[in-house]
């Protein structure tokens, strides 16, 4: 059983996943940037480069999230709930997984949090989108790129 410093820590780290799934809502790159840690590196599918920092990263955000309005008819309603949330801790470093799912998809997110002087902040995140085919349900969601089982 965890004493209460690692559930705390558990609780914190728990915090970062619900605040960094939260921020898409209202497509706030301003709420996101708070929960990245300075030195936050991450690739993204539509730049071909990794984006090294905090600074770097923001913008980016910033551009995706008036990318997504502009391409949406009204104000977006998203309620974004997060499935199969694991939370791996190992001394100051933890490792997120959890999954979002809508008709089409299923979104699967890594957070790597680790734990600074401010306290625990996203290293390095990872997303990755998975089409939801007609497969055998032992093999679906698995995202072929084809979207089939061929």
């Amino acid at each position: 059983m965890a004493d209460n410093s690692e559930r705390e820590e558990e609780l914190a780290v728990k915090e970062i996943e619900a605040s960094f799934t939260k921020c898409f809502e209202p497509l706030s790159a301003s709420v996101l940037e708070c929960w990245m840690a300075p030195d936050v590196t991450a690739f993204f599918a539509f730049i071909s480069e990794r984006i090294d920092g905090r600074d770097a990263r923001t913008p980016t955000y910033k551009d995706f999230f008036f990318a997504l309005r502009r391409n949406l008819p009204e104000e977006p309603d998203f309620r974004l709930v997060s499935e199969r949330i694991v939370i791996q801790a190992a001394s100051n470093v933890a490792v997120v997984t959890y999954q979002l799912r809508d008709s089409d998809a299923v979104g699967r997110r890594t957070l790597t949090p680790a734990k600074q002087d401010d306290g625990w902040r996203i290293i390095h995140p990872r997303v990755s989108e998975h089409q939801v085919t007609d497969c055998h349900p032992a093999v679906a969601c698995i995202g072929y790129s084809t979207g089939t089982c061929d």
